[in-house]
Parts: structure tokens; C-alpha cells; sequence
């Protein structure tokens, strides 16, 4: 492998697969887009393909981070919300959007041991509860959309509906980093992953692009030329309305119910009687027998006067690889150029597997062992701090116990120097006497 390709992780392997392969990551993918186990398609179907990436992604740092699903960022603290503007479990409406699919958490644990303290932890399973949290952050967001079709009419169809599932996803993914940024103030950038089946994009926002609210690029739906396929296309952005939760959108009123009514007074006159005549009369003649067709329901008409339906095109399977080269993120050669590029801006399509991908999952990788690195550093300063205060804290005590008994000792020296002189003036006491008495 030459120099260049290692410094622009073109063959950067994630460290999950590279330690245990890639068969649980493929036989994942091929069930999330079965067309016998997943024929609609479903979202949740392609969770388990992600979820084996994103651990593969950690496997190295995997000892303090963790993939957690459908994790809440209470963003503001719900200590600072009052009764009267909380509701349950101090959500707003409408929160599923601020719901990422999957996150990466990076937390650095304690145990509650006596000092001095340490980052190492040795308790057991049935023994978390010794364990303490000091510092959590979440670097990475992921959100997560149904598959494109596997029977689009062109590679335009293909292109449009994916384009469509990843702009959803990215909409929903910066409505969400503001919810990560409220709820952990230190944190200033934060890695976002949209994707669809194998089909993904991502991007490094700041805190203050996020904050600020500032216009971010996303995916063209339709493409820069639209002049490539069937004739008949128009634009549909225009014909959907979003509605809000639970609410149709607004029809307007029938005229007739604004025009003014006019009472016409009248005397009602029925049509005149008509004779019937034998010429009027139909008579009953009954198909012959075999050609009445059974299996017609309520309000089905004859042959000779129901309308051909339309019959749905099916068109063939087609796997694409590649929606164009103007819709395709293109491999960098310098990755800190990738970086820069990257940051408050988003990737476009990205085929997993191919040599972009590896290079852009590389690149958060490097992102992850960064933040880890930073919350360690941290956390070791606290543990530092606080062992430095609890060991002058304990000088100070012990000092203190040795004035106590210093000045216990001088206490009991000074009264076995004082026994000693009243026992020297009894002797002399002694002395006088015997003078006085000789």
C-alpha cells in the first residue's frame, strides 16, 4: 500500500471488521433490503446493518464508547423549566424529530473507591453500581431513512428518491444537534451521518453554525440537468404542503356556500300522469347459462361498459452503485482538505464500500479517538485535582494531630518538672527542720 493511499484513508478498514470481518455487516445489509423479509422496504429492517458499522466503527475505543438507540438530548436541563410550561417528561410537542435513530456516546467512569482516586475500574457486572459517570458527551448523530425503490423507472427516479429520504434525514439531523449543543455547553462540533439503505452523506457542524441557524446545502433533488430522460417530468416540489401534526391542510369553501340564497315563492305543480302502454314495457330476457360472471362485487359493471383499468408498470430490479458523478462525493487527496471541506457542509451521496466511504468513515474515526482523548485529558485533571485536595486535606488534619500531642506531651513534661522542684523544697523543708532542731 503506497504512502499516499494510507495518508488519504482511501483503504481504511473500520476496526470492528478488520478484527472480525465483514460477513455480519453483509448478511445484515442483504436482509434489510430482501425483497422476501423486507418487501416494504422498511426503515427499521436496515437498523441492524448500521448498528454492526457503528460498533465496528468504536471496536478501538469501545472500552468508555457505546452506540445508544433513539437517545433524547433533554437540551435545556429540565430543572430549569417551571410547572407551568413542563409537559411530560419536560418534552414539547412534536420531539420524535429531535430523536437521532442511533448515537455515540463517549463516557469516562470512576469507581467509588477510597483515595487515592483512579480511572481504572475493576468492578464487576453485578457491581455498576460502584461505578460513577464524570464526563459524557456525544460526538456523533446518525439518522436513519426507508431504502430507495429496487425498481426505479431510470437512474432519475432512483437519484430523485434518494435525494429526497437523505434531504428528510438531514433536516431532521440539524433540528437535532441543537438539542446537543443545549444540553452540554463544552461540546463545539458534533460529526451527523444521514442515511438510506447503503446509500449515506455526513458532515462536522459547529456550534455556531448550528446556533445561528445558517442555510446549509443539501442534496439536489432533481439534478443541474433535467433534460436527461422522459420528456413528460415536471417539478412536484410545489404540489405537497406541510401540514402540522394531526392537522389536514386547509380546503377552501364551495361557492355555494358564500352565494347569497334567494327564496322564490311558488306553488309546486307535478309533472302530469303518463299512460303505460305495452310497447313501454322491457321484458326480462336472462344471459344463458356459463356466462355470468359470479365474482363481481357490489356496483360492478358488465364487460362491455367497465373501463380498463391501468396497469402498474413493473419495471425490472436494478442495483445502482452510483447516481452520476455530479451527484457523487469524490475522493480527496489530502484529508485535512477533507476536513475542512466537511465542516459546516454536507458530503454528497456515498456509496458503503467504496473507496470514498472508507475514507470518510476514517476520517470519523479520527473525530471519535479525538473527543475521547479530549475527555480523558479532562477527566484525569479532575481525578488529579481532587487527590491533590484530599491529600492536603489530610496533611492538614495529620498536622493538626501532631500539635495535639505535641502540646499533650509539653503539658505532661511540665508537670513532672514541677513535682520534681516541690519535692526539692520538701527536702529542704526537711533540712530546716533538722537545723532548728540541732
Amino acid at each position: 500500500m503506497s504512502s499516499s493511499m494510507t495518508l488519504n484513508l482511501s483503504h481504511f478498514q473500520l476496526p470492528g471488521i478488520e478484527q472480525y470481518g465483514d460477513r455480519q455487516l453483509v448478511v445484515s445489509l442483504a436482509y434489510g433490503h430482501s425483497p422476501r423479509f423486507n418487501r416494504r422496504r422498511l426503515e427499521g429492517h436496515i437498523y441492524g446493518s448500521w448498528g454492526n458499522l457503528l460498533n465496528a466503527l468504536i471496536e478501538k475505543i469501545r472500552h468508555n464508547t457505546f452506540v445508544v438507540a433513539q437517545h433524547y438530548h433533554d437540551g435545556k436541563t429540565i430543572a430549569d423549566l417551571t410547572a407551568s410550561v413542563m409537559t411530560d417528561a419536560g418534552r414539547a410537542k412534536g420531539e420524535k424529530d429531535y430523536i437521532p435513530d442511533f448515537t455515540i456516546v463517549i463516557a469516562i467512569p470512576i469507581q467509588e473507591t477510597d483515595f487515592p482516586l483512579s480511572l481504572d475500574i475493576d468492578a464487576d457486572l453485578t457491581d455498576w453500581e460502584e461505578v460513577y459517570i464524570l464526563f459524557a458527551t456525544t460526538p456523533t448523530l446518525v439518522e436513519l431513512k426507508r431504502p430507495p425503490t429496487r425498481r426505479p423507472k431510470d437512474l432519475y427516479s432512483f437519484r430523485r428518491e434518494l435525494a429526497h429520504s437523505l434531504n428528510e434525514a438531514q433536516e431532521q439531523l440539524m433540528a437535532q444537534a441543537t438539542k446537543v449543543f443545549e444540553s452540554q455547553p463544552k461540546s463545539q462540533k458534533v460529526v451527523l451521518i444521514a442515511g438510506a439503505g447503503v446509500w449515506w452523506t455526513w458532515g462536522i457542524f459547529t456550534r455556531k453554525f448550528v446556533e445561528e441557524g445558517t442555510d446549509y446545502i443539501p442534496l439536489v433533488l432533481y439534478g443541474g440537468d433535467d433534460n436527461e430522460g422522459d420528456e413528460d417530468r415536471k417539478d412536484t416540489s410545489g404540489d405537497y404542503q406541510e401540514a402540522g401534526k394531526g392537522k389536514a391542510s386547509a380546503v377552501s369553501p364551495s361557492d355555494r356556500t358564500t352565494r347569497e340564497k334567494v327564496f322564490i315563492e311558488g306553488t309546486y305543480r307535478g309533472p302530469p300522469p303518463e299512460s303505460i302502454t305495452d310497447d313501454q314495457l322491457t321484458v326480462f330476457k336472462p344471459p344463458p347459462p356459463g356466462t355470468v360472471n359470479r365474482k363481481k362485487g357490489k356496483g360492478s359493471s358488465s364487460d362491455t361498459t367497465a373501463k380498463k383499468k391501468k396497469e402498474k408498470v413493473k419495471y425490472p430490479s436494478q442495483h445502482f452503485k452510483t447516481v452520476g458523478k455530479d451527484w457523487m462525493e469524490q475522493l480527496a487527496h489530502d484529508v485535512n482538505q477533507l476536513k475542512e471541506a466537511r465542516t459546516d457542509a454536507w458530503s454528497k451521496n456515498i456509496f458503503l464500500g467504496s473507496p470514498i466511504s472508507n475514507q470518510a468513515l476514517g476520517v470519523i474515526h479520527g473525530f471519535l479517538e479525538d473527543a475521547e482523548s479530549l475527555l480523558m485529558a479532562e477527566a484525569e485533571q479532575w481525578v488529579q485535582k481532587e487527590n491533590s485536595a484530599h491529600q492536603a486535606a489530610q496533611n492538614t488534619a495529620d498536622e493538626q494531630d501532631d500539635g495535639v500531642d505535641n502540646h499533650d506531651e509539653g503539658q505532661a513534661d511540665d508537670g513532672q518538672s514541677d513535682d520534681g522542684q516541690a519535692d526539692d523544697g520538701q527536702s529542704d523543708g526537711e533540712q530546716a527542720d533538722d537545723w532548728q532542731h540541732v
